[in-house]
């Protein structure tokens, strides 16, 4: 019986393996080459060595028409290694003149599951390249979004970081404003200290009642004055004295426009030298 190349099936199979060409360069294979045996029957009829993929689907249908072939081995290799990573063998090429001419006999068989009505071995080959992409596409949005939700957790991280600082530059900025209020005013109000638990620690901070300092204290050391100062101060109050001292800071921090005129009611109060 006369027998041809089945274009339609040899289209077929080249179209699955053309997209399988496309996703070399995503599994790391930049520079590719293939090979080809062409067969009739158990005799190889020609071949291709180092074919150029961008001639692939026409160099396969050139070569498999003039030899009049059966089936073709195809073998990419990676251009940097030489080494084989994706074979081919493309199978049952010839049709014979009795399907050409549009006989009622059709085969059935591998040739698809279910014949020509059916899924031929071309079309499962490309079900099956099409579901490999799908699977590696999943498996890039499982890692991008991984690393976005790492990202996210580290930019969480990084503005708490941010707030604290911020935090602490304001904290340190209130300290210094403190500290130079009292490097100002307490040489004049340390008189009113004097003979109270408060005489010592103004005197300090005043440079009177002992030597005074060569050099300014560090704003760290003068808050902790300060802070011995107040702490010393609390514990000779009443409970009286106590909860008007708590209004009276409670005030101040509410309008601290009221430390200087409070100060300089207790300058004005203070008694003459």
């Amino acid at each position: 019986m006369k027998t041809s190349i089945n274009s339609a099936r040899l289209n077929s199979m080249l179209r699955g393996i053309q997209k399988s060409i496309e996703l070399f360069q995503t599994q790391g294979h930049d520079a590719v080459y293939f090979t080809a045996q062409f067969m009739r029957g158990k005799q190889k009829q020609n071949s291709i060595e180092r074919g150029d993929v961008a001639s692939f689907a026409t160099l396969i249908r050139t070569y498999a028409k003039s030899e009049d072939a059966d089936s073709v081995r195809i073998e990419f290799f990676d251009e940097a290694t030489d080494k084989s990573f994706y074979s081919k063998v493309l199978t049952e090429l010839q049709s014979p003149e009795s399907e050409k001419s549009g006989s009622a006999e059709k085969p059935s068989g591998f040739n698809g599951f279910g014949g020509v009505n059916g899924l031929g071995e071309a079309e499962f080959n490309a079900l099956v390249d099409k579901r490999v992409e799908v699977k590696e596409q999943a498996k890039d949005y499982a890692r991008q979004t991984k690393e976005l939700e790492e990202l996210r957790i580290k930019y969480a991280a990084l503005e708490e970081e941010k707030a604290e600082i911020e935090a602490a530059l304001e904290a340190k900025k209130k300290v210094e404003y403190y500290s130079g209020i009292i490097s100002s005013v307490v040489p004049s109000i340390a008189p009113l200290f004097q003979g109270t638990p408060l005489a010592q620690a103004a005197g300090m901070l005043a440079g009177i009642g002992g030597a005074a300092k060569a050099e300014a204290d560090s704003p760290d050391e003068d808050v902790n004055a300060l802070a011995e100062m107040v702490t010393d101060f609390c514990k000779t109050l009443s409970p009286q004295e106590a909860s008007a001292f708590h209004l009276l800071c409670a005030g101040l921090e509410k309008d601290r426009n009221k430390i200087y005129s409070f100060l300089r009611q207790l300058m004005a109060e203070a008694p003459a030298n």
